[in-house]
């Protein structure tokens, strides 16, 4: 099987390397669920935005987008953030405590 490294921040944590008929592939992502908080911020999509950038101003990582998208239930596609959109975004502890869960889901704990 292939030895991948894979940043802890990164959404591949949720997933495996498969080898298929001889192809290696990436599994189907289980990710957490996160649910809405009453502490979530509100944000109203502007022309502009990106969720990676979303992450980067609000939870202080770029690769914390999918943690915006599986809170918003989005498809993780670059298309379905649209201006004047409102979706949540959680607090920057919040997405402390879900990467900390991560990586003991990840170490088997």
């Amino acid at each position: 099987m292939a030895q991948v490294n894979v940043r802890s921040t990164s959404w591949l944590q949720f997933a495996r390397l498969l080898t298929i008929d001889g192809v290696i592939c990436w599994e189907m992502t289980e990710f957490p669920v996160i649910e809405p908080a009453d502490d979530d911020t509100i944000y109203t999509v502007g022309r502009t935005d990106r969720i990676d950038f979303l992450a980067k101003k609000y939870l202080g990582a770029p690769d914390d987008w999918w943690m915006i998208a599986v809170l918003n239930n989005l498809n993780l596609l670059p298309n379905d953030l649209y201006a004047t959109q409102t979706i949540r975004i959680m607090t920057q502890n919040r997405a402390a405590d879900i990467r900390r869960q991560a990586a003991l889901r990840r170490e088997g704990r």
